[in-house]
């Protein structure tokens, strides 16, 4: 389970805390011209053909909540966003797909990578950054496809907590978290991240990042620090920030 934390910060101050084929499979689709060649048996018409049944339409797995996009320092367009499950499972190894489309709804361009967190339970929140590189051709709007699998196993660690000690302006002028992630349970943690979303002052997404512990294996009943450094905004104010934790048995 994905341990979260929404924080407001205040201009200058650092705080602490805590989205057919109309024929049967199997049925051949009866052509008209040959319709009409067909013998009439007397008294009778010809049989009508089958209703067609249109495929099911496959439920949504994601609500893609907030969508944003920048130009890197090299020219690469990224695209970052916040995910909601909205299904009654957990859901794992998401693959989210951006679609750059033209002025007349064609797709122009592609590009795919994993949800930023493995694992993403139901009401749940994730988040995805999907460069499409800088050599993009003219675009005009965007399609966003999530699909993931059904998490069947039992290798995450529940027990996580975490603190923030610093956050605010870096010396090199970025933002920066501090803090340490908290292993309460009775066995290790391992692997574990923290997704870290942030926000200016009205909200909109400025980026998308996760950073892990400084200690790959933190023993039973210990902790480990972590360091978030988000050099990119130089200049930018962040005014809210996300936190949300992830690691292994």
């Amino acid at each position: 389970m994905a341990v979260s934390l929404l924080v407001v910060l205040a201009a200058g101050c650092a705080l602490s805390g805590g989205e057919s084929s109309d024929a049967v499979p199997g049925q051949v689709k009866p052509n008209g011209d040959g319709l009409s060649q067909l013998p009439k048996y007397t008294g009778y018409e010809t049989s009508t053909p089958i209703p067609t049944i249109e495929p099911e339409e496959k439920k949504q797995q994601f609500l893609v909540a907030t969508v944003s996009n920048y130009a890197d320092e090299s020219g690469a367009t990224i695209f970052i966003g916040r995910l909601k499950n909205t299904t009654l499972m957990p859901l794992d190894y998401a693959v989210v797909t951006v679609h750059l489309l033209d002025g007349n709804g064609e797709v122009v361009a592609s590009g795919s990578d994993y949800t930023l967190l493995d694992v993403t339970f139901p009401e749940g929140t994730n988040a995805f950054r999907v460069a499409m590189g800088s050599d993009v051709p003219e675009w005009v709007d965007y399609r966003i496809d999530v699909e993931g699998d059904r998490y069947l196993g039992d290798y995450l660690n529940p027990d996580l907590d975490f603190s923030v000690s610093t956050a605010g302006s870096s010396e090199s002028g970025g933002f920066q978290l501090i803090g340490e992630v908290f292993n309460k349970s009775e066995t290790i943690a391992q692997d574990v991240y923290l997704l870290i979303l942030l926000y200016d002052q009205q909200l909109n997404l400025l980026d998308a990042g996760v950073v892990q512990t400084d200690l790959d294996v933190i023993p039973v009943r210990g902790d480990s620090p972590f360091e978030y450094l988000w050099e990119w905004g130089r200049g930018v104010e962040v005014g809210h920030y996300e936190v949300f934790l992830q690691g292994y048995r």
